[in-house]
């Protein structure tokens, strides 16, 4: 099986001239194409060398820029270790995600608390992954994702699994607590499930920090109160991303949509002031099996925010993605 083709000028010369940063050693490249930043995709099959690539972009760019190093396992896989596969010292090791929330939930987890707080796109993950009432084991796996983020974003503290543990605790005592019969069966039956735990996962949250400016975010995006189920969630936008998001089709879409909006909002606004003036790099997204649906996914909604005609914010976040092909 032949070897990946071009590697070489792919991390030495390429990669180099979208991060600023020469590959293997401790100098600064010119950093080329603006602000139209190309998507780097490396494409080939079983054995050729992608991911070895990306080990080795991981290894060389460790603790020069903000890098997230995520591999992209195809959904339903039962969890496993927190890592992928070791890779040679002195880089991260990859780490799983099986879906897009997932997948932005680790690119978080890789980037705060240094370069962002994430205020509004971690309300939104949480408002968007919950589970349904009464399946522990869809509620064990979410309550495992909640804590990484909790951890990450310095909301709690402790080890991981006792955080999960206490986290679905506190969730499930405050749906008890506040479950009572719709009025007049204003409920939409797709959402008996999802919505208490939304609102609960929600209600916990901020208890731990403000949702205000996440609320107005999304709510300037999609305004609620024209089809919010009832008079409470008019008032909560992110209950209503919560809503759309399982109603899956166009709804889900639109949420994913909003949920890489605000990403990329959140990094973009991080480089102004004393970053932009000491021209630190941009962040490092390191993509292993685009191919699979989450993949194709991210990769889909971060091109389509850099071809729209009137990009809000304007960033310069270096993704090299493999797929097999």
């Amino acid at each position: 099986m032949p070897f990946l083709y071009a590697r070489d000028p792919v991390v030495r010369s390429l990669v180099p001239s979208l991060t600023g940063l020469a590959y293997d050693e401790r100098a600064r490249k010119k950093r080329e194409f603006g602000d139209d930043v190309p998507v780097v995709l490396l494409t080939g099959q079983h054995g050729t060398g992608r991911s070895a690539v990306l080990d080795g972009l991981a290894r060389n760019y460790h603790r020069r820029l903000p890098l997230a190093h995520v591999r992209v396992v195809p959904a339903g896989t039962t969890a496993g270790p927190d890592t992928a596969r070791p890779v040679p010292a002195g880089g991260p090791e990859a780490v799983r995600a099986a879906d897009l929330v997932e997948i932005m939930e680790r690119l978080v987890c890789a980037f705060t608390p240094d370069l962002a707080r994430f205020p509004v796109l971690v309300p939104g993950l949480f408002a968007v992954s919950g589970w349904h009432a009464g399946d522990a084991e869809e509620r064990d796996a979410v309550c495992a994702r909640h804590a990484r983020l909790l951890l990450a974003c310095g909301l709690r503290t402790g080890e991981e699994r006792e955080v999960a543990r206490e986290w679905a605790a506190q969730v499930e005592a405050s749906i008890a607590a506040h479950t009572e019969p719709a009025a007049g069966g204003a409920e939409d039956p797709e959402d008996v499930d999802s919505l208490p735990v939304t609102r609960a996962v929600l209600r916990e949250l901020e208890t731990l920090r403000p949702l205000g400016p996440a609320r107005q975010w999304y709510d300037r995006r999609h305004p609620t109160a024209e089809d919010a189920q009832d008079a409470d969630d008019a008032r909560d936008a992110l209950v209503e991303v919560g809503r759309r998001f399982h109603r899956g089709g166009d709804y889900r879409r639109a949420v994913e949509t909003d949920l890489m909006a605000a990403f990329l909002q959140e990094v973009a606004a991080a480089y102004g002031g004393v970053r932009r003036w000491n021209r630190e790099p941009w962040p490092l997204i390191l993509l292993d099996e685009a191919h699979t649906a989450a993949g194709r996914r991210f990769l889909a909604l971060l091109l389509d925010h850099r071809a729209a005609p009137q990009r809000p914010v304007r960033e310069r976040i270096t993704v090299v993605a493999t797929r097999l092909g």
